[in-house]
């Protein structure tokens, strides 16, 4: 840490590049899991209206998740 402060001061044009492509690839993986936490709250959201609109749709997989993962 104490090598990239000292690169960043001396104004090392090599550690500004390592910085700047560090940062691009957070944004990226930042950007591709923000499309993937949506994608899935939107698939949460559509399971709990059909549980509420068509109890009965839902109830084998429901029954599928207390015996199957849960053991009961």
């Amino acid at each position: 840490m104490e090598y990239i402060q000292e690169a960043i001061a001396s104004r090392n044009l090599i550690a500004w590049v390592i910085i700047l492509l560090i940062l691009v690839i957070l944004v990226n993986i930042l950007k591709n899991l923000s499309k993937g936490f949506l994608i899935l709250f939107v698939l949460v959201g559509l399971g709990i209206f059909l549980a509420q609109v068509f109890p009965d749709f839902i109830q084998p997989f429901a029954d599928f998740v207390r015996g199957g993962w849960l053991g009961n």
